[in-house]
């Protein structure tokens, strides 16, 4: 992420742009981008506005949306990214299909939540959409809280909410014995061990 602050001039820019890279399709309220990428109102304004001089986003009505056969829509005008932008692709490709946090950035932060016992990642960190997740976190004496927040900073780091599945060892290991459908599933997709001291994964 250093690097990225030094070449856009602003990590708060990075997080925000990824916000639209994400969702292409999807209209925002700047509350919304502003939650997204838990950066302060005023400093989502900013930045917005820089980005629509740089018709990276543009100005887009609310879509309408149907209730009961009644087309309703928000009010005004939210931001949209422009699918016009002139280096839309070299944006995605430098924003989304990079490392988005590193392995040991990952393993630090984590390491708060409880003793790590296993750490898998798969889905977005390895560019597969259909994973059923992005991480799996297994660990001794887990802080749940902790885990929440560390979670949530990620998210608004990366501009996406991340799906993740966490258990302690015990669970998971019975899990594992038990065949379950969700962690087969985990297993059967594209993932990639970054942290085991159960033995009991081998990557794909």
């Amino acid at each position: 992420m250093d690097i990225l602050e030094k070449l856009f001039g602003s990590g708060d820019r990075v997080r925000i742009m990824r916000v639209f890279l994400f969702s292409p399709d999807v209209v925002f309220t700047v509350e919304e981008i502003a939650k997204r990428s838990n950066l302060f109102r005023r400093v989502v304004d900013k930045e917005l506005f820089l980005l629509q001089k740089a018709t990276f986003i543009r100005r887009k009505p609310f879509p309408r949306v149907s209730k009961n056969g009644n087309g309703s829509r928000k009010k005004g005008n939210g931001w949209a990214l422009s699918k016009n932008f002139q280096y839309l692709k070299p944006m995605e490709s430098l924003l989304i299909q990079q490392v988005l946090i590193t392995e040991s950035d990952l393993i630090k932060r984590l390491e708060k939540v409880g003793k790590l016992k296993l750490l898998l990642i798969s889905g977005l960190f390895v560019q597969d959409s259909e994973g059923r997740v992005d991480l799996l976190i297994v660990c001794e004496h887990m802080k749940r809280k902790t885990l929440e927040q560390v979670i949530k900073s990620m998210e608004a780091e990366i501009g996406k909410e991340l799906r993740y599945a966490a258990f302690e060892a015990p669970e998971f290991e019975y899990r594992v014995k038990m065949y379950d459908k969700l962690i087969r599933d985990i297993f059967d997709f594209p993932h990639k061990t970054i942290l085991n001291k159960l033995g009991l994964v081998e990557d794909r």
